[in-house]
């Protein structure tokens, strides 16, 4: 055990340069980007080259570096200020990265220039506000992806997560989206009810999907899965999501 904890694996590796030119937490992340990168061309080429991002796993990053998804996205507009990140506007989570870019700021020796760059790198705290929200809505669309099937699922729980978050009307959890996913699933199998249901939850910023489905019921809509009673069911555990 001991010498498992002490083995070069457990170790994380950040360029000094980037310490100094960033500040810890951003070299941190960076160093975790960077290793990530090898194995997304390796595995997400396809991805990568049809969109130009890769889907990045922040439940991961956080267990790398111990950032959290809002601190994590808070440091993604410091890196897009530096030209070395883009993240997709629909999905917080897609992110595309430019080595080349790092790599000229890390050999940069001109001291006006190094000002800028350290000037570009700071975290600000409109990033910060934003982030917190982003992060939630990160994180949240991360475990929903345990629960859906498909890529319409997917992104009818990201409308509906993100309606529900920025909407602020309740107290938004991992809780809810277990308990929304459970009492639908219950009541439907197919998917394009399901969208239906996410849509219209979303539509209205509302964290259950009770009183979707009972209103489907009054109106006599039909579903594949035997009605059954909709009061939400107790929640039981949450399921983790597939690291790198």
């Amino acid at each position: 055990m001991l010498v498992d904890i002490m083995s070069g694996h457990s170790y994380m590796l950040v360029n000094t340069k980037a310490v100094q030119l960033f500040g810890l937490p951003l070299a941190s992340y960076w160093a975790v980007l960077a290793d990530i990168y090898p194995r997304v061309i390796e595995k997400k080429l396809n991805e990568l080259t049809t969109t130009g991002y890769f889907t990045l796993d922040r439940e991961y990053v956080e267990k790398q570096c111990g950032l959290t998804s809002e601190e994590q996205i808070t440091l993604d507009q410091a890196l897009i200020r530096l030209g070395v990140m883009q993240v997709s506007p629909e999905n917080p989570n897609l992110v595309g990265l430019s080595m080349q870019a790092m790599a000229e700021a890390l050999l940069e020796d001109d001291t006006k220039v190094l000002q800028q760059i350290q000037k570009k790198a700071k975290t600000k705290k409109v990033d910060a506000a934003a982030a917190k929200r982003s992060g939630k809505i990160s994180t949240f669309c991360a475990f929903a992806a345990t629960l859906s099937h498909t890529p319409e699922v997917q992104e009818a729980y990201r409308l509906w997560i993100t309606s529900c978050v920025e909407g602020g009307k309740c107290a938004f959890s991992k809780t809810t989206v277990q308990m929304f996913h459970d009492t639908m699933t219950g009541y439907t199998q197919d998917p394009q009810v399901m969208v239906d249901i996410l849509h219209q939850a979303a539509a209205s910023g509302y964290p259950n999907a009770s009183w979707i489905i009972n209103s489907l019921n009054k109106k006599g809509a039909t579903t594949p899965a035997t009605r059954i009673n909709v009061d939400q069911k107790k929640f039981t555990g949450i399921n983790t999501s597939e690291v790198f």
